[in-house]
């Protein structure tokens, strides 16, 4: 399940698209993200800046800036709104990740909360990331 929250500008078809796309193309990555900072910080949000992907014509392999946030830093950035404060109240880090992305033209920040099943929830991802290594 996707619950997603929209930026006060809203969120083009092609954007959202784009974004779920990167979703879908690193959901290990962004679930270990998650996931291991959870462990170490508790609850947070995985940001992405969407200037280093969102412009592309085609997927390829780039830096893409990626970052965890609580939400006593989120308040203080102002970045978030009523929906992902209820989100990070209530969802749960073994089974759900909230990712949100800056948007590249500093005009709003779209984020999506998602719940992953087994054997692809982000603690099983995670610890297969760990006992892999």
């Amino acid at each position: 399940m996707v619950k997603e929250n929209k930026s006060k500008s809203g969120i083009e078809d092609d954007r959202r698209e784009r974004q779920i796309d990167f979703i879908r193309a690193n959901w290990n990555l962004l679930c270990t993200i998650s996931y291991r900072n959870f462990l170490e910080r508790g609850k947070g949000i995985v940001v992405v800046a969407e200037e280093d992907f969102i412009f592309e014509k085609e997927a390829k392999l780039a830096k893409i800036r990626i970052t965890y946030l609580q939400p006593k830093e989120l308040n203080e950035g102002k970045i978030i709104g009523d929906q992902e404060k209820g989100w990070l109240k209530s969802y749960e880090a073994e089974h759900s990740i909230i990712v949100g992305f800056l948007r590249a033209e500093g005009t709003g920040f779209d984020s999506y909360c998602l719940n992953g099943f087994s054997p692809n929830n982000p603690k099983d991802i995670f610890e297969r990331s760990v006992l892999t290594k």
